[in-house]
């Protein structure tokens, strides 16, 4: 005989299957709710847009405030809502808006492009490019990306830059009307050598006296990347030498390259060899690092090896670095010098004023390669560089056209006695550099 079900299972059954419909029931309920919620943020969002085409920009912002009210998290209505900030002129307010979308989505490329039109709208092109380059990091092959890339870098005199930008566009859209005018006109414009001369003078107050250097320079913009010979004349305690050096900047991949340096010298004022290495990196948010070192053999006895590394940032129009070395020397066993460096460039990237401090055991200030602190002093026969030096310096350039600049360094600073440890003479130091691209 079959036993029926007790009716206490029974009413469980009808409980779950009643409390699971009426779970169904809220869902598509709530779906429903929502569906019409996007419905009505998206009406509202197409009504803004209508008002802002037609510059009626206070109830642009009614309705699209409406919008985000319905939708928060609306990646495309907040960059609208960046973009109506900078249609009214407020592009402080569209820039940070702008940030906030790449904040809490740093893939989503209609930002990129809104924040750098801020910028461009804002006359700050240095940071609209910056901000171009870190989109093109997610998405390369973007064209809207690349060709705004090829005419921010056009419109601020990078004309090779320009240039590779274009062919890359082509090659994604090889019917890009920007990229095909850029090509043409680019071909007359582009300058792929440079060629100058830079004297550095460092003045002492006492026994020191004066150490003048002078650089004569070639540097071919190279498929793979600046290639630079220089021959450098020291002039110092009634001797005068000279040192062949070069430089290479080969790039890797989009967002890193390399310093390559080697310089020869038969001369006491220089190092017979000195060897460099360092690797760049460009990370995201327009900040950049390198490590790498300098070899300086003076002879079988004296040979340092430097370990240095920087890290620097772009910031609106400005760039501000820090560089550290440490000095594996023998004498001491490890020194230790620092370099900052703050840049403001104007609206022409030639054009920019800089300020240089540098403390330690220095071997190398400014563009790291000065001459003059690392030669051999005759009265001790010791190498400059291992004396601790500190010294401040101002920097301005000024291009004159496309293919003429000029650069002005004044400075001052103290270097301890190497035979007076302690006791410090002060010095002045400046430089001036004349370029011509050709």
């Amino acid at each position: 005989m079959t036993k029926r079900p007790s009716s206490s299972i029974s009413k469980s059954w009808n409980l779950t299957v009643g409390l699971t419909l009426c779970f169904i029931i809220l869902a598509l309920t709530g779906l429903k709710a929502q569906d019409g919620k996007d419905r009505l943020a998206n009406r509202y969002f197409e009504i803004s847009k209508t008002y802002a085409y037609a510059k009626t920009y206070d109830s642009a912002f009614v309705y699209l405030n409406r919008a985000l009210n319905l939708s928060p998290s609306n990646l495309e209505m907040r960059t609208f809502k960046a973009r109506l900030h900078g249609f009214t002129g407020n592009f402080d307010e569209g820039i940070e808006v702008a940030k906030g979308v790449l904040r809490d989505d740093h893939r989503y490329v209609p930002a990129y492009l809104c924040l750098s039109d801020l910028f461009i709208w804002a006359d700050n092109k240095p940071q609209a490019l910056n901000t171009v380059k870190n989109g093109l990091y997610f998405s390369a092959s973007n064209v809207e990306l690349l060709e705004k890339k090829a005419l921010l870098e056009y419109e601020l005199g990078q004309a090779a830059e320009s240039a590779e930008t274009a062919e890359k566009l082509l090659y994604y859209d090889p019917s890009n009307d920007t990229g095909q005018k850029l090509r043409s006109s680019l071909k007359k414009e582009i300058k792929r050598n440079d060629a100058g001369i830079i004297y550095n003078l460092d003045s002492y107050e006492n026994i020191l006296g004066n150490a003048n250097a002078l650089s004569y320079y070639y540097t071919r913009k190279t498929g793979t990347g600046p290639l630079t010979i220089r021959l450098n004349q020291a002039i110092r305690q009634g001797k005068t030498g000279f040192q062949l050096e070069a430089d290479w900047y080969p790039r890797l991949t989009k967002r890193s390259y390399l310093y390559l340096n080697a310089g020869f010298s038969a001369s006491d004022l220089f190092p017979p060899l000195r060897l460099g290495a360092e690797y760049y990196y460009n990370f995201e948010k327009a900040w950049e690092g390198s490590i790498g070192f300098r070899y300086l053999q003076f002879n079988q006895e004296i040979r340092p090896v430097l370990l240095t590394g920087q890290l620097g940032k772009y910031f609106g129009s400005n760039w501000i670095s820090g560089r550290m070395f440490l000095g594996f020397t023998g004498v001491p066993k490890v020194t230790r010098s620092y370099v900052f460096l703050f840049r403001h460039y104007y609206k022409n990237p030639e054009q920019w004023l800089g300020l240089t401090v540098a403390f330690g055991f220095v071997p190398e200030i400014g563009t790291f390669q000065n001459t003059t602190n690392i030669g051999i002093d005759p009265e001790s026969g010791l190498p400059i560089y291992l004396n601790r030096t500190r010294r401040i310096g101002v920097s301005y350039q000024q291009p004159f056209n496309k293919s003429w600049w000029a650069r002005l360094t004044i400075g001052a600073g103290q270097q301890e006695m190497q035979d007076f440890p302690g006791i410090y003479d002060d010095f002045f130091w400046g430089s001036i550099q004349i370029n011509h691209s050709f």
